[in-house]
């Protein structure tokens, strides 16, 4: 113990230390160990899969609709009685906050690729698609109130939501600083 607080290298005794090893692979243990891993790479396949379908039918949508709007942008103006600019507004702010979507889809998506990989998973994607997400309220937020300013109710809670999301963001971006220096190795950073 004294060694220890002097910076030697002598391990401290672990129950772990005491017993054998077990071998994997050997006994009803080893080949349970070995089934459960193959069916939970199957699983990850199948959800990363899934995922990749889901962005991608998303981005076709998001373009999908902001094309035809473009195209008839007038007529849902007229339709709506808004100006145009509004329903220009709509349609990017729309466009964005989709692609956002597919970003937090696709950090998900490493995940998954990460553990096919390397066998581990990372919560730095976690994070990422936790500040997309929050980035993705504070646009709508503000494009719901470049077009609602006279409603005093509106304002007020769209402020609080704001003040959330940008809490959520410091938060999120504090905790992956943090990961990002305990995880840092000598020469490579985690």
């Amino acid at each position: 113990m004294a060694n220890q607080a002097k910076g030697g290298s002598t391990p401290l005794p672990t129950e772990s230390a005491s017993r054998p090893a077990r071998k994997p692979g050997l006994g009803l243990v080893g080949i349970s160990q070995h089934f459960l891993e193959k069916c939970m790479l199957l699983l990850y396949t199948i959800i990363g899969l899934s995922l990749l379908l889901v962005a991608i039918l998303i981005l076709v949508l998001v373009f999908w609709g902001t094309g035809s709007y473009l195209l008839d942008i007038s007529a849902i103006a007229a339709q709506n009685s808004m100006p145009v600019r509004d329903v220009v507004k709509e349609v990017f702010v729309d466009l964005i906050s989709g692609l956002l979507f597919v970003l937090v889809i696709l950090g998900l998506l490493s995940t998954i690729v990460n553990y096919l990989k390397n066998g581990m998973t990372s919560l730095r994607p976690f994070l990422y698609a936790g500040i997309l997400g929050a980035t993705r309220g504070i646009l709508s937020v503000g494009f719901r109130l470049s077009l609602e300013r006279d409603n005093p109710e509106t304002f007020m809670r769209a402020m609080i939501e704001l003040g959330v999301n940008a809490g959520i963001i410091l938060l999120l971006a504090i905790s992956l600083a943090l990961i990002s220096k305990v995880c840092e190795t000598p020469g490579q950073a985690g």
